[in-house]
C-alpha cells in the first residue's frame, strides 16, 4: 500500500478531510509503529495541520520510537522527502554533540 505513493513512507493518512484511513508499515519495530501511528492520528485529527504537530504527537506517544524513526530516516530515500527538516535535525544533533564534547 505505502509503495504506491512512490515514496519511502513509514505511515500515511488518506482522506484526512472526510473519512481518515491510516496505514502503517508492518516491517517497522513495534515501538516505531506506536510513534508513527500517533503521528498519523494527529494528521487525521488536524485534517492536514502542521507537520510539526504530528511530530510532537509521535514523540509524546513514544519518545524512543520517535528517536528510532529519526535515525531510520537517515537514508537518502527519506532525506529527499524532507530535506529541510532532515537538515535541521542533523544540525541540531551536531550542535548538541559539539556542545557536549566540543
Amino acid at each position: 500500500m505505502l509503495n504506491r505513493f512512490g515514496q519511502d513512507y513509514f505511515g500515511v493518512t488518506i482522506n484526512a478531510e472526510t473519512s481518515p484511513e491510516i496505514y502503517i508499515r508492518n516491517d517497522l519495530p513495534k515501538i516505531v509503529q506506536k510513534s508513527v501511528l500517533a503521528h498519523e492520528k494527529e494528521h487525521a485529527k488536524n485534517k492536514g495541520g502542521y507537520e510539526w504537530q504530528s511530530w510532537i504527537a509521535g514523540f509524546k506517544a513514544s519518545p524512543v520510537g520517535w528517536a528510532l524513526s529519526v535515525i531510520m530516516s537517515l537514508r537518502w530515500s527519506r532525506i529527499k522527502m524532507y530535506p529541510i527538516l532532515t537538515a535541521a535535525i542533523v544540525m541540531a544533533i551536531g550542535f548538541g554533540l559539539l556542545m557536549r564534547f566540543g
